[in-house]
């Protein structure tokens, strides 16, 4: 099944338990696929992370209990999980513009917000100027050290990432790597990490051998047996344009199935970091 019928498969599911709990586990095991794939493609080709859609529908849906109906606004707040009248008060302005008491007050007509529906719209295929590839190759295994970290799905697509603090600090201690096989070439690999059920990103190089590896780092081998390389030209600045391009019209277009274990693979040569006319980014998308 391709994975644009899987994205709607899971918005259908939302539309008919927006009163009920919905996790994102639910939704990745729904559409065949880990939590950080599931996040990063619906991402890609609805717009906005899926816990940001769920929480629209919602507040969408409750307008229609705000004008036809008598409850009372905290009932309708608890119906659509929100566990406070004032947070969904809150949310509900900053949606709309005014409060769920002014909505039912003046009977305010708000804008309307459709069920996505990506089998049924035309999908924008233009592939942007700084994007190049991909070259479908078979993969191999690769050691490598660096600097890890543990973050969410949601922080990385929210911009609040621990992520370039991360680099700093790698960047500061490459030096110490022994058996490094070439000082300037670096990756930032994401690694899904099942047992904490968050985002193992690692900021590294890549090594020939795991032996000594410094204190502070840790090393792992990385087994891709198949993967997509695309070339994103240019300044990390419109990286997440790429980013979505990849996951929202190339693979959903594609008849390529991910692997589940490794979110994705950035590798550039760090002399040229910052620098817009050189800077080049290989991004590598591990495929079964």
């Amino acid at each position: 099944m391709k994975y644009s019928h899987r994205i709607q498969s899971t918005i259908d599911y939302i539309e008919e338990n927006l009163t009920n709990n919905i996790t994102l586990e639910d939704l990745a095991n729904k559409a065949f696929c880990s939590k950080f794939h599931y996040h990063r493609i619906f991402q890609a080709m609805v717009g906005e992370p899926v816990m940001e859609y769920i929480r629209k529908r919602r507040l969408m849906n409750s307008v229609e209990l705000l004008l036809d109906t008598q409850k009372e606004i905290i009932d309708i707040a608890l119906e659509f999980g929100f566990e406070y009248q004032q947070s969904y008060t809150r949310a509900f302005k900053g949606f709309f513009g005014f409060t769920p008491s002014e909505c039912r007050r003046n009977r305010r007509t708000t804008l309307i917000l459709q069920k996505t529906n990506l089998l049924g719209r035309k999908l924008d295929t233009t592939k942007p100027d700084f994007i190049i590839g991909p070259n479908i190759v078979e993969g191999r295994e690769i050691k490598i050290a660096g600097i890890e970290c543990l973050s969410t799905m949601e922080d990385e697509l929210l911009g609040n990432s621990v992520v370039p603090k991360l680099w700093e600090k790698f960047l500061l201690h490459k030096k110490e790597i022994k058996n490094i096989i070439n000082q300037d070439i670096v990756y930032g690999i994401g690694i899904n990490d099942n047992l904490s059920k968050k985002l193992r990103y690692s900021a590294c190089c890549e090594v020939n051998s795991l032996e000594d590896v410094p204190k502070r780092m840790r090393g792992r081998s990385i087994n891709l047996r198949r993967k997509a390389i695309f070339k994103h030209l240019g300044t990390d600045t419109k990286i997440y344009d790429s980013f979505n391009y990849i996951f929202g019209v190339w693979l959903p277009n594609s008849e390529y199935e991910l692997e589940d274990e490794i979110d994705m693979i950035v590798k550039f040569d760090s002399k040229y970091a910052g620098d817009c006319e050189k800077s080049e980014f290989e991004i590598i998308v591990a495929l079964k």
